[in-house]
């Protein structure tokens, strides 16, 4: 796999600068509805958010479809992402709008908590979103607010039946939890999931996928 060090904002500039061409279109509603309520449940849906943040022009979306690996490799938090993101759109002006017109084209399974998706538009492939599983668990207080963290396994790791009739959950909880949600007695529920991020952007090779940027 061929790799490009660039600053750690360059996937989305290379990916649009390879992909999309000038001009001007207004953000469809379709992108605009995934921009309010973007779904992460599943690879190429959680892709369609990404693209529908870029085509909206919506950098917290757009920083919020990114994986914790992505943001760690480059130490990106959200201040540093609209830095980047600035010179980003000052060069590439109104062409990201038509990021939302590209279609799943190709999928594949690279390992447990790794899927490429493939997008492009008439079949060919044009750029692959490396889509990294992450685990999390949330306790809600009283008012329903979540107060969580990341796991480094899947939810069902974490539950088994007791006497085949009870169903235990065996969470460690940190120290900052436990703080922030001020006691168990706070606690008015439970939520395990898995939500899906882009941990890398990748175009079509002679050789195989190649990396649009890392370290």
């Amino acid at each position: 796999m061929q790799r490009f060090p660039r600053p750690w904002w360059a996937p989305a500039a290379l990916f649009a600068v390879l992909v999309f061409g000038g001009g001007c279109q207004s953000c469809p509603p379709e992108a605009q509805a995934l921009v309010l309520v973007p779904n992460f449940s599943e690879p190429v849906v959680a892709g369609r958010s990404f693209l529908a943040a870029l085509a909206c022009d919506q950098a917290s979306a757009e920083y919020r479809c990114l994986g914790e690996s992505l943001k760690a490799r480059y130490g990106a938090d959200l201040a540093l992402y609209l830095l980047g993101r600035d010179a980003l759109r000052e060069e590439l002006g109104s062409s990201l709008k038509y990021a939302f017109q590209l279609q799943p084209v190709g999928e594949n399974q690279i390992r447990e908590d790794g899927v490429l998706v493939w997008w492009g538009l008439s079949e060919k492939p044009l750029v692959g979103f490396l889509m990294e599983a992450q685990f999390f668990y949330n306790l809600l207080d009283l008012d329903g607010q979540p107060i969580g963290e990341f796991l480094p396994r899947p939810p069902a790791s974490w539950m088994h039946l007791e006497d085949g009739r009870r169903l235990l959950v065996e969470i460690p909880l940190s120290r900052s939890v436990q703080r922030r949600l001020g006691g168990l007695e706070n606690a008015g529920g439970l939520q395990l999931g898995t939500e899906w991020k882009v941990r890398d952007v990748l175009r079509p090779g002679p050789d195989g996928p190649e990396s649009v940027a890392a370290p």
